[in-house]
């Protein structure tokens, strides 16, 4: 439970690689932050930042360390190559796990790595193809590590994850531990590139860190280190107190930005809450408060429709039926006095597009079928309202 970012960036004297990491420690039911960083230096230009298994990985980290060390003082003028680090971490790697599963599988069985292998043909078929697949389907404990740095070549970004060894110099970004996504998305959003200011990716990465702990077992307090433009030139930033002071003003601007951000997301949120209360579909007018949550009374949805249609004089005398108007029916004798020029209204919380009528038919236009030219197939069926009422209530 941890986080760690690194990124490559640019300054006008050259590449330059900026890393941070909290110092959470979780083992079991126990999870404190310690004094101890999680940036290993292997050289005065190369790094690792870890993550997992923290007995596992110190344990790796410490022989890698002394190697490195012991080549080192037998050439001092020779520069270790980041990427040689990090396959000499590959290789302790899998030693340890040859050593643990030989321990677990073989050991029991007075044999060792070398001489199964060796009397494999003499030994049973089934019991071979078993501790084989032990040994190889053998889980070992998480571990994640990104090695960075800069050597002759320039500076480099390599990722251990799920024991494979991958290279992100492209991507110019790496993060690893239960953070990496928040991590992640925070470098994302800013689209950083290798060729960023290393002014800027420091406050990105001190963001993206701060980011992460929103994740469970990630910790508050934070280390960062800048290694570049010049070999050589490894600087933590918490080693002195006067250094401290850069992430300290870090921390109060990434403050005054959350504020700032939530100020932002507040004045959102009203004003949408106001578009949906004025301006939406459905939406009540400004000033006037409807009488339901769903909008106007039926009654005065019934009284606003109505408004939209035309009576006849003596409906009570005459057969007819509830008519939509249609843009075809502008050349009907009996409905073009009828098309309506005002725009759509809102009725009870829905558009009405096409106005109702009430048009009264002849028995003759009836039986002509006059209701297939204004939108009904075929002819329509003489019909009285029931009682000798006036035309039914339309449709809401």
């Amino acid at each position: 439970m941890t986080v760690c970012v690194a990124a490559l960036c640019s300054d006008p004297g050259g590449p330059v690689v900026i890393g941070a990491a909290d110092r959470m420690v979780t083992a079991e039911s126990t999870e404190f932050e310690t004094r101890t960083p999680k940036i290993w230096p292997f050289s005065s230009s190369i790094v690792a930042l870890v993550a997992g298994d923290t007995e596992f990985q110190t344990e790796l980290l410490t022989r890698v360390q002394r190697s490195v060390k012991a080549a080192v003082d037998k050439a001092p003028e020779v520069w270790w190559k980041v990427e040689d680090v990090a396959n000499l971490y590959r290789e302790e790697y899998f030693k340890a796990r040859s050593l643990r599963a030989e321990e677990v599988y073989l050991a029991p069985l007075g044999l060792r790595v070398d001489n199964f292998i060796a009397h494999q043909k003499s030994m049973d078929r089934y019991l071979v193809e078993d501790l084989t697949r032990k040994m190889w389907d053998f889980e070992m404990p998480g571990t994640e590590t990104i090695f960075t740095g800069i050597d002759d070549s320039g500076a480099h970004l390599f990722m251990w994850l799920g024991e494979e060894l991958r290279n992100r110099n492209v991507v110019s970004f790496a993060s690893i531990g239960a953070g990496h996504l928040h991590a992640d998305s925070e470098m994302m959003r800013a689209a950083h590139t290798w060729a960023s200011d290393s002014a800027d990716t420091m406050v990105l990465v001190h963001s993206a860190k701060k980011r992460a702990e929103a994740a469970p077992g990630v910790g508050s307090l934070t280390d960062m280190f800048v290694i570049g433009p010049a070999l050589g030139s490894l600087f933590h930033l918490n080693a002195q107190p006067e250094a401290m002071e850069f992430i300290k003003e870090l921390d109060r601007q990434y403050g005054r930005r959350v504020k700032r951000e939530r100020s932002a997301a507040d004045k959102a949120g009203k004003a949408f809450k106001e578009y949906m209360r004025t301006k939406a579909p459905g939406a009540s007018p400004q000033g006037k408060k409807s009488t339901s949550p769903q909008g106007p009374s039926r009654q005065k949805a019934r009284k606003q429709s109505c408004s939209a249609r035309a009576l006849p004089a003596s409906p009570r005398r005459h057969p007819g039926r509830l008519l939509t108007l249609l843009p075809s029916h502008a050349g009907h004798p009996r409905l073009a006095a009828l098309q309506p020029s005002q725009p759509p209204k809102l009725d009870g919380g829905r558009v009405l597009l096409r106005p109702l009528i009430w048009l009264p038919l002849a028995k003759s236009e009836l039986e002509d079928g006059v209701g297939a030219g204004v939108g009904f197939p075929g002819k329509l069926p003489s019909r009285t309202t029931p009682g000798g009422g006036g035309p039914p209530d339309p449709e809401v």
